[in-house]
């Protein structure tokens, strides 16, 4: 296996995005060129460092490639969001294709702790424009898709997501711990890097819950909400709207 370790960097501009392919495959030329005659080099492990992105950053990246179109994968000691941060992201790719202008990982799975542990993934990303798509599917049809801009802005589309799954993942109101809830979500989340707010609209069909003592209860529910989330100093606040439909 050949290695090659670059210093951290950003997702690069227009003006440099050449540059940086052309060292990725000077790097692997060298790498390859140490290798004695008649041994096959089969797989390319690449050291990145740090990358940052306007809405994220991912510290302590590796790669280990393949040949064009072959399985790879990513780790990641660090991913940051915001306020947010996540340990040891896993990244495989079925195929891994890089052409002139993109990146694109193909029948792949994401391993993020706390939230998924082997889910199917795909994305597309235009290191050039700074921008792309990543889809992430979960069980029974549930799933993400996620829209990088340039400017660091984030659009979330979620299509039937189990709130049960959800209320895992998210830290627990201790009021509603103990509570019962069904149902599935479909909706769409933004975040705002100039204002760093996030808003959510979506709607909940098949909802369903119950208190501990079963004294509060409903079933057949369908509601639609909005909420704002707007950063406050140190803290946040919230605002929102609920309307109930039927149950």
């Amino acid at each position: 296996m050949a290695t090659a370790i670059f210093r951290p960097a950003s997702f690069l501009a227009d003006s440099r995005v050449g540059l940086f392919r052309r060292l990725i495959r000077a790097a692997a030329v060298a790498c390859l060129s140490l290798i004695p005659v008649g041994v096959v080099a089969e797989r390319l492990q690449l050291e990145l460092g740090r990358l940052d992105h306007p809405a994220l950053a991912l510290v302590g990246v590796r790669a280990e490639l393949g040949a064009e179109g072959a399985p790879a994968s990513i780790s990641v000691e660090r991913l940051v969001v915001g306020a947010r941060e996540w340990h040891n992201v896993r990244v495989r790719c079925g195929r891994l294709l890089l052409s002139d202008n993109r990146v694109r990982c193909q029948a792949g799975s994401l391993r993020l702790p706390g939230w998924f542990d082997d889910a199917r993934l795909d994305f597309d990303y235009d290191p050039g424009q700074r921008a792309g798509t990543v889809t992430i599917g979960i069980d029974r049809g549930a799933s993400f898709e996620i829209v990088l801009s340039p400017t660091g802005d984030l659009d979330v589309s979620f299509a039937t997501l189990p709130v049960a799954w959800l209320r895992e993942r998210l830290e627990p109101l201790p009021s509603w711990e103990a509570w019962h809830s069904h149902g599935q979500l479909d909706g769409r989340a933004r975040y705002r890097a100039g204002s760093r707010e996030w808003s959510m609209s979506g709607r909940l069909t098949e909802g369903a819950f119950a208190s501990p003592d079963g004294m509060h209860a409903g079933e057949a529910l369908e509601l639609a909400m909005r909420v704002t989330i707007r950063p406050d100093g140190r803290d946040q606040s919230w605002s929102g709207e609920l309307s109930w439909d039927q149950g």
